[in-house]
């Protein structure tokens, strides 16, 4: 009986080490991962980096995540000003080796999907900087408006994503003849926006992840 006891307190104190290992291991790729995501994508600000699964060291060892999600808010990427971002990543691939050496790697989600978000004010700054003078104006029931200060007159516009760009179009004739575009960036190679929606504080482009590749440099 001390015998067997004296296993079961070993296997205990075994099992606490390798969860203690296991989420000391998960922290430290978590916050490697999230600098290295901020400079791939050119971001601002550093996002939060969480991984799926129970255990991360099985994961680690075998060069494959089962999902991964990163998030990050008051940032700037391609110019744009955005109010917060939300990526989850599926079926994630890295080289292992590459990682924990600080060689140069890649990873790649090989599915996902996610948003990011903007205010009003943040929209019209947008157009501004890539030369279109409309002010934007965000409804409490879910539409949006436009403005221009040489004319008095405000419109009531659709939002639709159309080659990658976000498009606003009067809904009145004549006007509805009449398109303001807006060069979206694209944060990761694979991304494609999906669609649009408002509410009365934030604009919100929905986007999906096929194949996206984050290049992450070696580093000293």
């Amino acid at each position: 009986m001390r015998l067997l006891g004296r296993v079961v307190i070993g296997v205990i104190v075994a099992v606490a080490i390798y969860l203690i290992v296991d989420f000391s291991g998960r922290v430290w790729a978590e916050s490697y991962v999230a600098n290295e995501v901020q400079h791939s994508l050119g971001l601002s600000a550093k996002p939060d980096v969480t991984f799926g699964g129970p255990l991360f060291v099985p994961q680690l060892l075998s060069g494959k995540l089962s999902s991964a999600k990163a998030t990050a808010s008051g940032f700037t990427s391609g110019g744009i000003s955005f109010a917060s971002a939300d990526l989850n990543l599926e079926d994630v691939d890295f080289s292992p080796g590459n990682l924990l050496f600080h060689k140069d790697s890649t990873i790649v989600a090989h599915s996902g999907h996610g948003q990011i978000s903007m205010t009003s004010k943040q929209l019209s700054d947008a157009f501004h900087q890539q030369g279109v003078p409309i002010n934007v104006r965000f409804l409490d029931d879910g539409s949006v408006r436009i403005s221009a200060s040489q004319f008095p007159a405000t419109a009531t516009v659709n939002a639709t994503i159309e080659d990658a760009k976000l498009v606003l179009r009067p809904t009145k004739e004549p006007f509805n003849r009449f398109s303001f575009g807006l060069s979206l960036p694209q944060l990761v190679p694979g991304m494609t926006y999906t669609g649009v929606t408002f509410d009365p504080a934030l604009g919100t482009l929905a986007f999906r992840l096929d194949d996206a590749t984050f290049s992450v440099p070696a580093s000293p």
